[in-house]
């Protein structure tokens, strides 16, 4: 099972993350130069990207082909969940890494604009938003889930508010091993 976690800026996809990892053992990957490539979970789930940043995800993987290589890799060995901002407002390229691994649950975060922007806020340490930018990874947001189902694949909603239990389930549903009783 592959799981593209998508919403816009401040939507809460690295917070999501952040709280699976904590609740489900995550050990550090290291790449060819030691830095964090990605996590190994219980249930032989993988999380791409790094999270020992503030602004953690695949947004730090420098390109988008190392970001694919690294999704192709984990999937021959596990579950693979992923995320970042510019995972979210990109459609073409990770359509046809899914068709091509079989299919992927494309996930969105229901956060509102007004939430995302009080969560950029504050994560800026009240500095100025870029509201005009958080408005358009916002819409952006909004238009694939339409673009993915009618794609025919499988997009599913999170609830800002209980986006977590709404990916353990997911977990538990798609993943016939996993043990809720484990987060």
């Amino acid at each position: 099972m592959i799981v593209n976690i998508r919403g816009g800026s401040g939507s809460g996809k690295t917070f999501l993350v952040r709280q699976l990892m904590a609740v489900q053992n995550a050990q550090p990957i290291l790449d060819d130069d030691g830095k964090i490539e990605a996590y190994h979970l219980d249930g032989n789930i993988y999380v791409i990207g790094r999270y020992n940043v503030m602004s953690g995800g695949c947004d730090r993987i420098p390109t988008q082909d190392k970001l694919y290589d690294c999704v192709r890799k984990y999937a021959a060995m596990g579950h693979v969940i992923f995320e970042g901002l510019f995972v979210s407002t990109g459609w073409k390229r990770y359509h046809e890494l899914s068709q091509e691994l079989g299919g992927a649950v494309w996930a969105f975060l229901d956060t509102s604009l007004e939430q995302c922007l009080a969560n950029v806020f504050k994560r800026n340490g009240g500095k100025p938003v870029n509201e005009k930018s958080v408005q358009g990874y916002w819409e952006q947001g909004q238009k694939w889930y339409g673009v993915a189902k009618a794609a025919g694949e499988r997009a599913v909603c999170l609830r800002y508010d209980h986006g977590f239990e709404d990916l353990v389930a997911l977990l538990h549903e798609e993943i016939p091993f996993y043990e809720e009783a484990s987060v």
